[in-house]
């Protein structure tokens, strides 16, 4: 099923959403031949998944839900992938523990997406490290790890007796490759490019954006305030906690800045 991302939205999850979370994972498991290639998680360990520091995002359409990851500090418990590793003693690890795609939405890279997004949240959180398992006979997930430039670890047995390979990234050395992606995207889009036009260019195309939750907005993120009175919207990016606009103004990132009330945040995907 091939799909335009703006027709979706990324959620922060709560303990509310943990029911729609516990569904998702059955009707996964439930379309595997093989049941060992995903760990069944209790409502227990979902409703820890949504507390900070851990995260767990959802992505959704019209027709309900599409995909969910979740990323999740597992420091000193037994989810701590990071005290075994080979390849590097992290400072500060954590985990992408799960991510699911419905049968019907998978290539469409959206578990590439989702990861992505997970990194970035990490890398804002201070991680230096990222650590996430996978099974040998889950090909497409192996195959996307890979590609996202994971680095295969040790193989061991994890949650009760399943065999799984340990990947880790590091993704210390990638955050000022970031920040300097960000900064020179920013530059381009207010000094030279009419932000509204660029949205609307994208829409029409390949449409490469999504649109998020204020709760999950980060650097790179395009966000568009309203004003009601003037009936019309002006478009500003996201940098380190701050809005900035086309006048060189920068102002702490909320849901209202003086009469402009924040109407959406759309993240670029090409900036994750």
């Amino acid at each position: 099923m091939n799909m335009l991302y703006d027709a979706m939205k990324l959620y922060k999850c709560t303990e509310a959403d943990v029911k729609i979370i516990m569904d998702l994972q059955q009707e996964i498991i439930d379309g595997l031949l093989d049941k060992q290639v995903l760990r069944k998680n209790t409502e227990k360990m979902f409703l820890q998944c949504t507390q900070f520091p851990n995260i767990t995002v959802i992505m959704k359409d019209k027709q309900g839900v599409v995909a969910l990851a979740i990323f999740v500090d597992a420091n000193g418990t037994e989810e701590d992938l990071s005290g075994n590793l080979v390849l590097y003693k992290p400072k500060k690890a954590g985990n992408i523990k799960l991510v699911m795609v419905r049968e019907k939405y998978r290539g469409n890279r959206l578990q590439k997406i989702l990861m992505l997004f997970l990194e970035r949240y990490a890398v804002e959180k201070g991680y230096t490290c990222l650590c996430t398992t996978v099974s040998d006979k889950n090909k497409y997930s192996l195959n996307n790890i890979v590609q996202l430039s994971y680095e295969y670890d040790h193989s061991a047995i994890k949650y009760g007796g399943l065999q799984r390979k340990i990947f880790v990234k590091n993704v210390e050395t990638e955050k000022a490759e970031r920040r300097k992606k960000v900064l020179t995207y920013m530059e381009e889009m207010l000094q030279t490019k009419n932000i509204q036009n660029i949205i609307k260019d994208e829409a029409q195309q390949n449409s490469n954006f999504l649109e998020i939750d204020y709760e999950i907005a980060g650097s790179g993120d395009i966000v568009e305030y309203y004003h009601e009175k003037e009936e019309m919207s002006k478009y500003g990016i996201l940098l380190d906690g701050y809005v900035w606009f086309k006048d060189d103004r920068s102002y702490l990132f909320e849901r209202r800045i003086g009469e402009w009330k924040l109407k959406r945040v759309i993240c670029i995907l090409e900036n994750l």
